[in-house]
């Protein structure tokens, strides 16, 4: 009979350590979870963890596995980049993540791995995780055939993405488009108002006589305010493919002084041309992004916008108070983003071409734009940005016979192209809770550092960017 018992007991036993074996098996199936150790982990040595959602929730929970966690030189660093997309277009939700611990005392070699496809239940996975991972580490469950595995070539195996972008900074100022990239099925719905205030007269870059002036003109322009709101679409047609349109709305407003001193404002108003920008992507690392822009615009806005001077028998607005371009014009460059555990930088130049003249007889001259910026994280939730633009365009080329060259310095073709050398300041904002959350905020203010104008120009004072971004539905990497 105690033989019997024994057995009984023997076997019971077996049965539940396999029913438990088979249950933490379905688990991390139904999860599917992966799990490697490559070499010894010393457990009671400190853990360091870097930043973000889900490392966030690591730390946390090693905590409370009594596991040492510090941030000053610990012997362990665990890495962990996620993908996630929107619940209900708002809440954010971690689908998946993968993960490395490296042993920083050893050649930063990784000694384990783990990760998760099916990580929506966030805090329940990292808990199966880390409890499975712990239970390998102390049964010693070694790989032998991988121990010491080179971190760059794990890095690859493992096809991580070490590109936050989550942060604030992992876009451009918010003057800047097409500065990023999105995952295949990746919207984006983007939002700017744009406002430009210029004033005085300068010729190249010296202030202008208004006697001087009233010499060849019989007016001259005094102020000058624009006004845009521009909405734009992103979609990533494949991981390799992006493609971007926007449109906008444009209110001119340019206020003139005639030569018997009458004041008289000119107004228009209108659908600017239509922008159309693919993006090719052809850098794509863990701390640099590079991807070409090459685009086209549509004719859409109308460059026969009539006004009446209260002074002169003239209706026609001049070229600059026109709301399009009258031609099919091409865009290219490139931009490069480069991410680092505080700071990002990048350029983009990018190159407008005014293709043959309109129906006017006249094409606005061509523009060469070069955009550079940095930006520091002060936060999860807010960036600063310092960003500088040198801005070359050439003259008109032709000329609008409908227009009389002594009205005002903006009718004379001769009186367009510049070089101007701005500076900015900027801050991408995403609000952590309340009806705005997960809503990029990007706001930007410029002034000209220096301004050398062809003939007879407004000099720019200031103007400023405010722009919302938000990608509904599902979209990881945004």
């Amino acid at each position: 009979m105690k033989k019997i018992t024994i057995l009984f007991i023997f076997l019971f036993s077996s049965k539940l350590s396999f029913a438990q074996g088979l249950f933490s098996n379905k688990t991390l199936k139904k999860h599917k979870i992966e799990l490697e150790i490559f070499n010894e982990i010393n457990l009671d040595k400190s853990f360091g963890f870097g930043e973000g959602l889900v490392s966030s929730k690591f730390s946390k929970e090693f905590k409370k596995n009594d596991l040492i966690v510090k941030n000053d030189k610990p012997r362990y660093f665990v890495s962990i980049s996620y993908g996630w997309s929107f619940k209900n277009k708002i809440d954010l939700v971690v689908e998946s993540f993968k993960g490395l611990i490296i042993d920083k005392e050893n050649n930063d070699k990784i000694v384990a791995s783990f990760l998760s496809d099916r990580a929506k239940e966030t805090d329940n996975v990292i808990k199966i995780v880390i409890n499975n991972l712990l239970k390998l580490i102390r049964e010693n469950s070694i790989n032998r055939e991988n121990k010491f595995i080179d971190i760059n070539d794990h890095f690859k195996k493992m096809e991580l993405n070490l590109w936050d972008y989550s942060r604030p900074d992992s876009h451009a100022p918010i003057n800047i488009t097409g500065d990023h990239f999105h995952d295949k099925g990746g919207l984006m719905i983007s939002y700017r108002y744009i406002f430009k205030n210029m004033s005085g007269n300068l010729n190249g870059n010296s202030e202008v006589n208004i006697e001087d002036i009233y010499r060849n003109y019989n007016s001259i322009s005094e102020s000058n305010q624009v006004e845009s709101h521009k909405v734009g679409f992103m979609y990533g047609i494949s991981t390799k493919i992006n493609l971007m349109t926007s449109i906008g709305f444009t209110l001119k407003t340019m206020n003139l002084l005639s030569k018997k001193n009458q004041s008289f404002q000119a107004k228009s108003s209108g659908i600017n041309d239509i922008n159309l920008t693919a993006l090719y992507n052809i850098v794509d690392k863990s701390r640099n992004k590079t991807h070409l822009n090459i685009g086209i615009s549509f004719p859409i806005g109308s460059i026969n916008v009539n006004d009446q001077y209260s002074s002169f028998s003239i209706t026609k607005l001049p070229y600059n108070m026109q709301i399009g371009s009258g031609t099919w014009n091409t865009h290219l460059g490139f931009t490069t983003f480069f991410q680092y555990e505080k700071i990002s930088f990048g350029l983009q130049p990018s190159y407008k071409i005014h293709v043959g003249k309109n129906s006017y007889d006249y094409s606005f001259g061509n523009i060469l734009d070069v955009n550079y910026w940095a930006a520091i994280k002060i936060s999860n939730s807010i960036s600063l940005s310092l960003s500088l633009q040198n801005k070359f365009s050439d003259k008109i080329r032709g000329r609008d016979l409908e227009l009389t060259s002594n009205i005002v310095p903006e009718s004379n073709p001769y009186n367009y192209g510049f070089y101007v050398f701005n500076s900015s300041i900027g801050t991408n904002i995403i609000p952590p809770y309340g009806k705005l959350k997960n809503i990029r905020i990007g706001i930007e203010y410029f002034l000209p550092l220096l301004q050398n104008y062809n003939g007879i120009q407004m000099g720019v004072d200031n103007n400023f960017v405010i722009g919302l971004q938000f990608s509904p539905g599902s979209n990881k990497h945004h």
